[in-house]
């Protein structure tokens, strides 16, 4: 490759800047305060003598701090090991210990008693304001930096970006992507031919997917390296988004899939409201079909749907926008064909057997740049006579929760070491504007009385990311089971559906 991703971001960085990097909260963030971010992380970490390669550990907030961390690291060639922020004080120690790093950066709400007591002896803790106006915006407020820290994680061969699975080919762990791997997908996108100068705006975007996952990475970077604006969200707002779809008139823009059902509830958002665009690109998650014919109809805008996995280094179908030009209805609610080299193939769930164009079985996905085998998912899939794939959900009861895959088992495990507890079942119910949400159902032992749902939530917080605290908890006298005793998962589920929409309160 003869331009390397690296150094257009160090090239990016030192562009105009006066130019708009980022709308954040209604304010425009120029490239200046970026680079002046980078820069001071950058010369604390060169101080460090933490270069090209060393593992630095990232817990990132979709806030204008580290996005500029983001690229300082990547311009450095050095190794991003995430941790999710959007979890307890607890949870983040708990991952700080496993990763021994030698140097961690959070945002200053993030660094706790208890995340910097998790720190290895000498690591740096390295915080970033919140505070827009902020003094010092990059902090290092434990640790030395002349300290030995020979004994934390060393350096990789290579660059990486190390984060955690989506739980598309089983239960989430940690997964290194090469930097190369990331180089190769942004540039094929052809991102750098789409501003050619500083004068020259560009198309506009939408970034609310989490940085600290691939989806928040690749959606991101396209627009940084081109020095296009993006709308930065670190929860999807809808009215900020619409003030600034109206404000810039992007022509494509990128929505989480509980966003589409969101504008279709909102019966004051004009239907012209999206008049400049004319693809929405969703992913993450399936929009169920009514939704999708709705938000078409009355937007006048095609939904181009994708289906990917950090497991696969981002996309391993799309729908782009010359497919839906070609076949429009005919392939509607179709994820679209391999991207770039990828094969897609379907199987028989029990004998692994390939089945033919228009069955339905488990998606297999070979990534050549990964390797020459097929990626096995859980999830299930139709490939049709002309090559699109249909996503056909899950098999094996994993919860998406607007975009966000949760184990039951993960849930379950936690429930199950309540005292008094004796055996969980922690299903999904349908939720119009997410998708599906957790319901735990709780068998409690003999003599015990039903816990307050305040104490399960309280040790569900406490182990794992808030999206994983189910919105309602049910104490049946005892679960419902099969006549082999197995746990009746349909019953389950039934029990969990009519209880959320019942109210059930959490």
């Amino acid at each position: 490759m003869s331009r390397q991703l690296h150094s257009i971001i160090a090239q990016a960085l030192a562009g105009d800047g006066e130019k708009v990097a980022l709308s954040y909260k209604g304010r425009d963030i120029r490239w200046s305060y970026l680079r002046k971010f980078a820069e001071e992380l950058e010369d604390l970490l060169q101080q460090a003598g933490l270069g090209e390669a060393q593992q630095i550990g990232f817990v990132p907030r979709n806030r204008p701090a580290f996005a500029a961390a983001m690229l300082a690291l990547l311009a450095g060639r050095r190794t991003i090991v995430m941790a999710y922020a959007f979890q307890s004080p607890e949870a983040i120690a708990a991952d700080l210990r496993k990763l021994n790093l030698p140097a961690v950066i959070a945002d200053e709400q993030d660094w706790t008693e208890e995340t910097l007591a998790a720190l290895s002896p000498g690591a740096l803790a390295i915080s970033l304001a919140s505070d827009l106006d902020a003094d010092e915006p990059v902090k290092l407020i434990a640790g030395d930096l002349k300290a030995d820290r020979s004994g934390t994680a060393q350096p990789t061969a290579e660059p990486m970006v190390e984060m955690l699975t989506s739980g598309t080919t089983g239960a989430p762990k940690r997964s290194p992507m090469r930097f190369s791997t990331i180089e190769t997908a942004v540039l094929a996108q052809g991102v750098l031919e789409q501003v050619g100068t500083d004068n020259e705006e560009g198309d506009p975007g939408t970034v609310n997917f989490p940085l600290s996952n691939i989806s928040g990475i690749y959606s991101y970077l396209p627009y940084a390296v081109s020095r296009r604006l993006v709308l930065f969200q670190e929860k999807f707002n809808l009215d900020d988004w619409l003030a600034f779809v109206d404000r810039h008139q992007p022509t494509t823009v990128v929505i989480p899939p509980a966003g589409v059902r969101m504008l279709l509830d909102r019966k004051d958002v004009p239907d012209d409201a999206l008049k400049s665009v004319k693809y929405v690109q969703v992913g993450t998650a399936a929009v169920d079909v009514d939704s999708h014919k709705a938000f078409e109809k009355r937007f006048g805008v095609a939904i181009l749907l994708s289906y990917g996995a950090t497991e696969f280094c981002g996309a391993a179908t799309t729908m782009t926008a010359a497919q839906y030009e070609q076949f429009g209805e005919a392939k509607f609610g179709s994820v679209g064909k391999p991207t770039g080299q990828n094969i897609v193939r379907i199987v028989d769930p029990e004998t692994r057997a390939q089945l033919p164009a228009g069955e339905t079985g488990l998606i297999e996905v070979k990534i050549p740049m990964l390797g020459d085998d097929f990626i096995r998912t859980t999830d299930l899939g139709m490939l049709d006579e002309d090559g699109f794939l249909f996503h056909r959900g899950r098999n094996d009861g994993v919860i998406v929760r607007g975009g966000f895959k949760i184990m039951p088992g993960t849930i379950e495990s936690v429930i199950n070491r309540i005292e008094g507890v004796a055996v969980s079942s922690v299903v999904g119910a349908p939720n119009r504007r997410l998708g599906e949400v957790p319901v735990a159902l709780i068998e409690m032992q003999p003599g015990h009385e039903p816990l307050p749902a305040a104490e399960v939530e309280k040790a569900i917080r406490a182990a794992l990311p808030a999206t994983n605290v189910p919105v309602a908890y049910l104490f049946p006298t005892e679960l419902p089971r099969t006549p082999s005793l197995k746990i009746d998962l349909k019953t389950v589920k039934k029990m969990a559906a009519d209880a959320v929409d019942e109210g059930a309160k959490v």
